[in-house]
C-alpha cells in the first residue's frame, strides 16, 4: 500500500463525495477528503494507479511525497522557536535531552 494524492477536476468538485466513494470502490483506502482543493487523500496498492486515474472527474493520482528533517536541522529549528527560550533549549542540547518530535 501506498499513500496516494488524488486531484479532482474543478467541473467537478460538487461530486467529490461521489469521486471519493467511486475511488473507494476501485480500491483506494480512503483517509481524507478536501472538497475546497479538490483533494481525495488514501492508500492503495500501486498496480490501482491506472484504474483511479479512469474515474471520471479525476485528473491526476499521485504518489505522496513526504519529507523528514535530519538531526541537524531539528536541532537548530529548536533554537530559533520563542518557546522554550534558546537558552534553555541550548541546555536541553547540551544535556541531550531535548525531545526534537513534533518541535518543528
Amino acid at each position: 500500500m501506498q499513500s496516494l494524492i488524488v486531484i479532482i477536476e474543478e467541473a467537478a468538485l460538487g461530486r467529490i463525495n461521489q469521486i471519493a466513494e467511486d475511488l473507494r470502490a476501485t480500491g483506494l483506502r480512503i483517509s481524507r477528503v478536501l472538497p475546497r482543493a479538490g483533494i481525495v487523500g488514501g492508500q492503495a496498492d500501486p498496480a490501482l494507479i491506472p484504474a483511479l486515474r479512469a474515474v471520471a472527474g479525476v485528473v491526476s493520482v499521485e504518489l505522496e511525497a513526504s519529507a523528514r528533517l535530519s538531526d541537524e536541522c531539528r536541532r537548530q529549528s529548536l533554537l530559533l522557536r520563542d518557546d522554550p527560550s534558546e537558552s534553555e533549549t541550548q541546555e536541553r542540547l547540551d544535556e541531550g535531552v531535548a525531545d526534537t518530535e513534533g518541535w518543528v
